[in-house]
């Protein structure tokens, strides 16, 4: 009846009112989101970029990526290059030939790695150099560095990755937390550091009635005489 349609038609009309508004209050949000990343990253010495992933909840860590058969086949032609060992592979109708342990620029192992894949590759080859780069990338995120500097580097990145995840997560949620780093061995080189959010090392002159440097030098001391 005309009376319906005329009930549709105001409810259309309602409908995109509302709408309307909706797209204008959305518009506003984005607008004071973007203004207020200037304000933060200006006020805080960060980039908006960083600024923008704490308010997106992301984290700071690198991801792994995941392990692909070219990558796999990559690693394997890697590393017989450098062992020395013979490998030959058919690329561009000719045969290529890598030994006595020359390092390649890694688009010519691109290269031939798209040679043997173009051949390829058996189940058995397939699943032994998967978990070949499976337990490289495990060693080398969990191995033994090959010298002090390395180890004082590689402590000093990942306290600061620490540092800026318990900051992120402080922003984000208002969970408070900290964490004392310190090397093994006297002989190490890295120095001991300490990472901490809201001022959350408070917590030792408060609690302790310590200062937290005092009791980063006393966890230091406990590290380098226990027992390995």
């Amino acid at each position: 009846s005309d009376i319906q349609k005329a009930k549709r038609s105001a409810a259309d009309v309602e409908r995109a009112i509302k709408g309307e508004e909706l797209a204008a209050d959305v518009d506003e949000f984005y607008a004071f989101r973007a203004q207020t990343m200037v304000d933060l990253a200006a006020k805080h010495g960060r980039s908006i970029d960083y600024i923008r992933t704490l308010l997106t909840n992301s984290s700071q860590y690198k991801q792994t990526r995941e392990i692909s058969l070219r990558n796999a086949v990559i690693h394997d032609i890697a590393v017989k290059a450098k062992e020395g060992e013979l490998v030959l592979c058919l690329l561009l109708t000719s045969v290529l030939t890598i030994s006595d342990g020359e390092t390649h620029h890694i688009t010519e192992l691109h290269k031939l790695a798209d040679a043997v894949l173009a051949k390829g590759v058996s189940p058995e080859d397939e699943a032994s150099m998967i978990q070949a780069l499976r337990d490289a990338r495990e060693e080398k995120r969990m191995g033994i560095r090959a010298s002090n500097v390395a180890a004082a580097t590689d402590t000093r990145a990942t306290a600061a990755r620490i540092q800026e995840e318990l900051t992120a997560l402080f922003e984000r949620t208002g969970t408070r937390g900290f964490a004392f780093v310190s090397r093994g061995h006297s002989d190490d080189a890295n120095m001991p550091t300490f990472a901490q959010s809201g001022d959350a090392l408070a917590f030792c002159v408060e609690i302790f009635e310590r200062p937290a440097l005092e009791i980063l030098q006393l966890f230091e001391l406990w590290s380098c005489t226990r027992k390995q």
